[in-house]
């Protein structure tokens, strides 16, 4: 793919310029919201945040308006790019003995926390008031898993840790892929983003497809590695303190539940604004993924749909994973407590830059970039990061307006199925806990 420089600062500056727009919006009544007539145009810029600092508040004053009992847990050592503290903040809606929590997290991919974050606040001005949810039913809505990342305008920690491959056992031996090793070591060494250097990757990349096959490819760069900070999808050296305060923070608010309704919300997938992929990594036909596929549809969470699904917008099937946060929070809570659920991509249009439908690694040199340079301020890291923050939530009233129209379907069907697993009065049933599943 050919780009012009000039083209893509042009471009750049106006994302830039469209996301500092986004909150001179003055927020409005949620009325029409309330109504279940769809978000209006107040409501929707209500929801969405030009920044992690402006997220953090919007969700603090929905849940505290909607009566929630809120918690708070600081990142220690690490500010934000504006010099503010970090915090992961959970609030919880319902009875302290409820049977069955929906559990939403947001931010696990930091600034993918753009689009989840909308979603939750959302859902609390509209739906959390406690008379709306079911008996022996509550909410804890999780904000903000990894608020570095989310501030930074990263997908990764402050530590450069991806956290949906941090959940291992790093007591043991952990996945190992020499197929990784074999074509992460043909790729360039050099930090950059110049478009050489993007070139470079390009070619080193399908080089490597066409050596070992681009299902292949895609798999052993994505399901996760634990030897390269750098490199795609690093899952890290230890638990991190993100997955850590997440699983303390369900353990302590589910300890008297028996089932936890799982929703982890991402983006990313570039299939069209409004559709969604469901990614439930339940054991496949085991009693909880057939309970996720009752809520959702099984036409929704069936491999080969999510298959066909994935192949539109990234590789050609959905690639093997290790480390998954959600595998972890089962680990966590087993056996007291089973989990059900998913990672919830909300998808987008293709753009011409970053999200194109020619198969680039500009994305990645991008993001390696950020994270390695931390860099917000300069021409070439407001460029980079005006790019990928409208990459992780578009700007668009398309998208907005899609998405969460989209995320209250989501919970509405969550919150029927929670109601119907507390009527059931089951004891938990974990089933088989993993930490690796592959997908091929």
């Amino acid at each position: 793919m050919t780009v012009n420089r000039r083209e893509l600062i042009a471009g750049a500056s106006a994302l830039v310029a469209g996301a500092s727009a986004i909150g001179s919006a003055a927020a409005a009544s949620s009325d029409s919201a309330r109504s279940g007539a769809g978000p209006d145009a107040a409501h929707v810029s209500r929801c969405f945040s030009d920044d992690y600092q402006m997220a953090r508040r919007r969700f603090l004053e929905a849940a505290t308006a909607a009566g929630a009992r809120l918690e708070h847990h600081q990142l220690s050592g690490h500010k934000g790019p504006d010099g503010k503290d970090l915090f992961m903040d959970a609030a919880w809606i319902g009875p302290a003995d409820a049977d069955v929590v929906l559990v939403s997290v947001c931010g696990t991919h930091g600034a993918e926390g753009f689009a989840g974050s909308a979603a939750q606040i959302d859902w609390l001005l509209t739906h959390a008031p406690r008379p709306s949810l079911p008996a022996r039913v509550a909410a804890l809505l999780v904000h903000a898993v990894n608020p570095y990342g989310f501030a930074h305008l990263m997908r990764t920690n402050e530590n450069g840790v991806n956290l949906n491959r941090n959940s291992v056992d790093f007591s043991k031996p952990v996945p190992q892929s020499p197929l990784f090793e074999d074509i992460y070591k043909t790729f360039p060494t050099r930090m950059g983003c110049d478009e050489d250097l993007i070139a470079e990757f390009d070619a080193a990349y399908f080089a490597a497809e066409k050596r070992f096959g681009q299902w292949e490819v895609s798999d052993a760069l994505g399901r996760g590695q634990y030897t390269h900070r750098d490199a795609p999808e690093f899952g890290g050296k230890r638990s991190e303190w993100s997955s850590q305060t997440l699983f303390a923070v369900l353990r302590k608010n589910c300890a008297r539940a028996r089932h936890v309704a799982y929703i982890d919300w991402h983006t990313l997938i570039n299939i069209g604004d409004g559709r969604q992929v469901i990614l439930c990594f339940n054991q496949t036909r085991d009693a909880l993924f057939n309970r996720v596929g009752s809520w959702w549809g099984m036409e929704a969470i069936d491999r080969e749909a999510v298959n066909k699904q994935w192949s539109s917008g990234t590789s050609n099937r959905r690639p093997s994973r290790s480390g998954i946060l959600m595998w972890g929070v089962q680990h966590a809570l087993a056996p007291q407590t089973d989990v059900a659920g998913a990672v919830i991509e909300f998808c987008t249009d293709s753009d011409k830059l970053l999200f194109t439908t020619e198969r680039s690694q500009r994305l990645w040199v991008y993001m390696r970039w950020l994270s390695h340079t931390r860099d917000l301020t300069t021409p070439t890291g407001r460029f980079i990061s005006g790019c990928l923050r409208e990459m992780y939530c578009p700007t668009r009233n398309s998208f907005r307006e899609a998405m969460l129209t989209t995320a209250r379907e989501t919970y509405r069907r969550a919150l029927e199925g929670a109601d119907r697993w507390a009527q059931e009065n089951i004891p938990a049933q974990p089933g088989k806990l993993v930490h690796y599943s592959a997908f091929a």
